[in-house]
């Protein structure tokens, strides 16, 4: 479990990341194993775009106080961000890939 200050350094860290991004794309990435999800931030690292997991409830304030009405509690599964400092297009290729690689053995991987 965090403490006051590890969940506070998470808001600050989700905010500087959303203020930085022109595009927040979310995933669920439960069942995915590690290797996948290193090839997932391999390829968005290579096209520009990072992948984090923050806690909902904390990426919700951070959310917040980048000034959006969006709540990440309404995915009702494991939620991770990827965060496209560019335009969307420039991340599309890596983010399809990944989803048809993932998708090989996770049938109802979403993104």
């Amino acid at each position: 479990m965090l403490n006051k200050a590890q969940k506070r350094q998470q808001i600050d860290l989700g905010l500087a990341k959303i203020k930085k991004s022109r595009c927040l794309v979310f995933l669920d990435f439960s069942g995915v194993t590690m290797e996948e999800v290193k090839k997932l931030k391999t390829g968005l690292r290579k096209a520009g775009a990072t992948f984090q997991v923050i806690k909902k409830r904390l990426l919700k304030l951070a959310m917040k106080e980048a000034g959006f009405d969006f709540d990440p509690l309404q995915f009702d599964l494991q939620v991770g961000t990827i965060f496209v400092p560019e335009d969307l297009t420039s991340v599309a290729a890596a983010i399809y890939k990944s989803w048809k690689e993932i998708s090989k053995t996770k049938k109802n991987f979403k993104i």
